[in-house]
């Protein structure tokens, strides 16, 4: 079904259930949505705000498939985990930002992106899984208690970059920071095969660190340094890059 507003959308439930349909406020008419739910589910369906997305659900959501997007900022808050398996959530205009927490983020395949300059910000008290594009166009700041960014999977932003991962941050993929990067103290980061690279000065701080076959780089000619602090380091077969000093 469809249910379409040229106004604000407000959405109070118990349970809401779009599998397949279609919540929207009509094209240019910068109207937003605003969805207060104990659960919810959107796997093939979409949420479509011409203005603010503000959703708020206690429980889990479920977004396989699904796609969430706002033309203005988004915030989506659930205590549960977030399904966004091959799903989509963004938000698309210059000057737009993102506010992303649950208790678990599932991103297999899917899209979490703020096309907007403003700050982007993903938080998951649990496991972070990625092999998709979780990505900010200004800054993004990352928390987890642990984060698995699988082959294929890319963490990017377009200003600084903030990881604030508990536990282990287990890199397959690509993390690229087009300011600096810093990771904030996690237990281990494990970077076999990855690749971590910044713009800016990449600081790293964790108990253990293993970089084999992986790369820790600055981009070329930035002249900017890498800093790492670790209780033990691994870098066979791997590669440590500073543009500047390390």
């Amino acid at each position: 079904g469809q249910i379409v507003s040229a106004g604000q959308a407000t959405i109070a439930a118990g349970s809401l259930n779009n599998d397949g349909g279609q919540i929207a406020t009509l094209k240019d008419s910068g109207a937003s949505i605003v969805i207060a739910s104990q659960s919810m589910s959107n796997q093939g369906g979409s949420v479509l705000a011409s203005g603010d997305a503000k959703l708020a659900v206690a429980g889990a959501v479920h977004n396989a498939r699904g796609t969430i997007q706002a033309q203005r900022d988004l915030q989506l808050t659930a205590g549960g985990a977030l399904n966004n398996a091959s799903g989509v959530i963004e938000a698309v205009t210059a000057a737009s930002s993102l506010t992303l927490l649950a208790s678990t983020i599932d991103n297999s395949a899917g899209r979490v992106v703020n096309v907007g300059t403003g700050a982007a910000t993903v938080n998951a008290q649990g496991l972070v899984t990625n092999s998709g594009l979780i990505a900010g166009n200004g800054s993004l700041d990352l928390a987890a208690g642990t984060l698995l960014n699988l082959t294929g999977g890319s963490v990017l932003s377009g200003q600084r970059m903030g990881l604030d991962v508990a536990q282990q941050l287990d890199n397959q993929g690509v993390v690229n920071s087009g300011g600096t990067l810093t990771f904030n103290q996690t237990t281990a980061i494990v970077n076999n095969s990855g690749q971590i690279v910044s713009a800016g000065q990449a600081t790293i701080a964790a108990g253990s660190l293993n970089n084999d076959g992986g790369q820790i780089a600055t981009l070329k000619d930035s002249g900017a340094s890498i800093v790492i602090a670790s209780q033990s380091m691994s870098n066979q077969g791997g590669s440590v890059l500073a543009s500047g000093d390390a």
